[in-house]
């Protein structure tokens, strides 16, 4: 099994445990944030066909377990994707958004099959670095760089702004 399925088979091991709602919820917010565009609850109530006060509670809980972040009613970051910046900046079929973490990076291109320029910061230098995806794959990238895995706990408040 390649590295990329290895990632792909974890994260949808991970995905499988969350509830459907939440899933539904990550995938409407997540069509909005590729776009570079934070969602309001009542936008993606009505891509949901619920009451806004359903899924305003819904976020909130997502927000609570650090699935997803939000601020002035908007969700701004979900699935590893957010528009709120980080240090792991991303065109993403042309678009600018921002990673949760360098995981993310590599992933959320290769998921979606996107041209991608990713401009990260390596850990702990902050020494930043690009990646170029063409059609989700990796086209360029500095010789000599590595991604190093961690436990989610151990990674959240250092490398991934506590999400």
């Amino acid at each position: 099994m390649s590295s990329w399925d290895t990632m792909r088979s974890a994260w949808e091991a991970w995905e499988r445990h969350q509830p459907a709602d939440e899933r539904a919820l990550t995938r409407v917010a997540f069509g909005h944030l590729k776009l570079g565009h934070a969602p309001c609850v009542a936008e993606c109530a009505q891509a949901l066909g619920e009451p806004e006060t359903v899924v305003a509670q819904r976020l909130a809980r997502m927000v609570d377990k650090g699935t997803a972040t939000a601020a002035d009613g908007r969700m701004t970051g979900t699935g590893g994707l957010s528009v709120a910046p980080t240090a792991h900046r991303m065109t993403l079929g042309g678009v600018p958004v921002f990673a949760w973490c360098a995981l993310d990076t590599l992933g959320i291109p290769a998921a979606s099959h996107s041209d991608a320029v990713v401009t990260a910061s390596l850990f702990p230098t902050g020494e930043p670095i690009t990646l170029t995806f063409r059609w989700g794959r990796l086209a360029s990238c500095p010789p000599g760089v590595a991604l190093q895995i961690v436990s989610p706990d151990a990674a959240r408040e250092a490398m991934c702004g506590g999400t």
